[in-house]
């Protein structure tokens, strides 16, 4: 299956229906599902974002409850458009919040998103291949 890595909060944002767009300097014309992978990396601005934007959501979540180099959730990629303002003004302020919106770039529209039990994924960049 077709795999993407992302930063924590932001893989676990997506398991936990919270943002159903990724933004992306890139597009693909990769369609169907995809596995939802968190990096190892974790960083103290990482976890202030999740305090900032993610805690104030659920105040039942911790930084803890967001696990790091594994599988976390399998969308279906729906579609892959050029960010445009109207795009923009269309999103909510929290997938705003979620994203990096601005002009030009990919936004990446999941559906079908669905959380997994997490398993050890070792990350890589761009879109690459697990066993699921």
């Amino acid at each position: 299956m077709k795999a993407l890595s992302l930063w924590q909060p932001w893989a676990s944002a997506i398991a936990l229906g919270m943002k159903s767009v990724e933004t992306r300097s890139w597009g693909t014309k990769y369609r169907g599902y995809l596995l939802i992978c968190s990096a190892q990396k974790d960083t103290r601005e990482q976890e202030l974002y999740f305090y900032e934007i993610i805690k104030p959501i659920d105040r039942r979540l911790t930084y803890n409850d967001f696990p790091f180099g594994v599988a976390v959730a399998v969308v279906n990629i729906k579609r892959v458009v050029k960010i445009t303002e109207k795009l923009i003004t269309e999103q909510s302020d929290l997938e705003k919040k979620l994203g990096l919106w601005e002009v030009g770039r990919y936004a990446w529209v999941f559906d079908e998103i669905r959380p997994i039990t997490p398993f050890e994924v070792k990350g890589k960049q761009g879109l690459f291949d697990v066993d699921y």
